[in-house]
């Protein structure tokens, strides 16, 4: 039996977007369904976000051990840069500390806004898949979900949390809805 070739690339044309539709849904379900709270979506998202944003970096530069959080501003979508906020410590740093002393950028959720922090100017530092460099994140509703998210990306393009590197470094809630990596 002879199968015509329009016929075929039609039903391959649409397999395709029948994939592409079922991917968005997947995506949809792991970042945002149910039970898990806006701080933890907001959380999946802005990692999502790092990871995209060193991505286009890595197109348009060729990334080393002086590339810095600050390298990647130009690819995050974010409402202000933000000088008030203060915020407590986090995983890595043992003292509380303010968006005066960091680069802070706000981001857009909805009526209110996250922070999404770089800390200062640390580099990679190396090229080795590895090195990496942290942003934090302060959740929207920092009362019912208190500490910071700190994200980490790596030179190899893997994004993780801090709680990946030392066990019982991520906040209580993250734990509870995300495990221990």
């Amino acid at each position: 039996m002879k199968i015509k070739q329009e016929n075929f690339w039609t039903g391959f044309k649409e397999m395709v977007i029948a994939c592409a539709v079922l991917s968005a849904v997947a995506l949809f379900v792991v970042c945002f369904g149910p039970g898990r709270p806006p701080a933890v979506q907001i959380s999946l998202a802005v990692m999502g976000m790092v990871s995209d944003a060193y991505a286009q970096y890595q197109d348009a530069h060729t990334p080393d051990e002086k590339t810095t959080p600050a390298d990647l501003i130009p690819y995050i979508n974010y409402v202000a840069v933000d000088t008030t906020t203060s915020f407590d410590g986090t995983p890595s740093l043992p003292v509380a500390s303010s968006c005066a002393n960091n680069y802070c950028l706000r981001l857009r959720s909805g009526k209110a806004a996250s922070a999404l922090v770089f800390v200062d100017t640390q580099p990679f530092g190396a090229t080795k898949p590895h090195s990496r460099i942290h942003f934090y994140l302060l959740p929207v509703d920092a009362a019912h979900y208190p500490g910071v998210i700190d994200i980490v990306q790596y030179f190899n393009g893997k994004t993780t949390t801090g709680g990946c590197l030392k066990q019982g470094s991520d906040p209580d809630w993250w734990a509870k809805y995300m495990g221990n990596c």
